[in-house]
């Protein structure tokens, strides 16, 4: 099946619903809460958007065994055949050692993006800048593990 282009802006626009609901969703908790636990988000085939969080008693003690939990619970999810999934994170921007950005890292079966979005404590809330293509990912690729598995 070739991608026309029609097709190929469908699937832009659906990839720009997830970054939208997935640093949205990272900036409301991180808001409310003054923290963000690492989640996944999921677009449908059918073009719904699924987020997946931690229930308390699965947060793991360090943020890369969260983000970890991320991974696997959307690895779990591709046998439903995902159109894009996002693993969202805290991260820390260089030069910086306390959490300053939200990452969210974009995939679908053939490419990955990474997204940052900086913020800083304000004396209203948190501040958040606009989003910024990273170079490279920041976490496992989730779709590696079901390529392997199609290969064996």
């Amino acid at each position: 099946m070739t991608m026309g282009e029609d097709d190929q802006d469908l699937g832009e626009d659906l990839d720009d619903q997830l970054l939208v609901v997935a640093a949205t969703t990272a900036q409301e908790l991180l808001q409310k809460l003054g923290v963000l636990v690492p989640f996944g988000a999921l677009i449908t085939e059918a073009g719904e958007i699924e987020t997946f969080f931690p229930e308390d008693n699965e947060i793991a003690p360090t943020l890369g065994e969260q983000v970890d939990w991320a991974i696997a619970t959307l690895r779990r999810q591709l046998p439903k055949k995902p159109f894009a999934t996002a693993v969202v994170s805290v991260l820390a921007l260089a030069g910086s050692e306390r959490h300053s950005a939200i990452g969210v890292q974009l995939e679908s079966a053939e490419n990955a993006v990474s997204v940052v979005f900086p913020y800083r404590k304000g004396w209203f809330g948190w501040k958040f800048g606009d989003g910024e293509v990273a170079p490279g990912i920041f976490a496992d690729p989730v779709y590696r593990q079901n390529e392997m598995q199609d290969n064996a």
